[in-house]
């Protein structure tokens, strides 16, 4: 079921790349060698640059090579002390432990920052989205309801946007559909409408 099903007059917009593969993977790879030219050499002349190290994880995140990333995101935590930026590293270190396989640290590290930073749903979310990947919708739906009433953080920064507004609510439609409950995806689906979800 979809919201276009439940939902009269709405059509959902993809925004993919349509670059070739190859032309990501070069971009990718140059992005690499760019970071590791300046941020490298930053690090070896002050060994605590918390800033350098964070941005060159996240390089090594978005390109996919998740080992390093963690590496340096487990080095990040060792130097810094500013919770927002730790708490964007931890969702960061987490997703790198999901592709590696090491889903239970990955769900640890997340947990950990409920606590940490309650004023933030991100993580909410992320468990929410480890629900649906294990198959269990009921827990899912909590998740994602947890995430729906954090209000926006006054301080934006790193916040995610849709986190904040319309994606709980995507997803809870997303989910109650899977499960056939049609009155409450379609209200989510309201709500994430109201909310600016992309869709026309």
């Amino acid at each position: 079921s979809s919201l276009r099903s439940l939902l009269e007059n709405v059509n959902i917009l993809h925004n993919r790349s349509v670059r070739p593969n190859l032309a990501r993977v070069e971009r990718s790879k140059q992005r690499v060698e760019m970071a590791e030219a300046i941020f490298i050499p930053k690090i070896e002349a002050e060994a605590n640059d918390r800033r350098s190290i964070f941005y060159l994880g996240g390089t090594y995140r978005d390109a996919g090579l998740f080992d390093k990333a963690i590496v340096w995101f487990e080095r990040y935590f060792e130097v810094s002390n500013w919770p927002e930026e730790r708490y964007e590293a931890a969702l960061l270190i987490a997703d790198c432990y999901m592709h590696v396989g090491e889903v239970e640290k990955a769900k640890t590290i997340v947990s950990r920052e409920l606590y940490q930073n309650p004023n933030r749903n991100e993580a909410f979310m992320f468990l929410g989205e480890m629900a649906v990947r294990e198959g269990k919708n009921a827990g899912a739906i909590q998740w994602f309801k947890h995430a729906s009433i954090v209000p926006m953080p006054i301080d934006p920064m790193f916040v995610q946007i849709a986190s904040h507004t319309w994606l709980p609510h995507f997803r809870l439609f997303e989910t109650y559909a899977k499960l056939q409950d049609n009155p409450k995806a379609a209200e989510h689906g309201r709500y994430a409408m109201d909310l600016d979800c992309p869709c026309q």
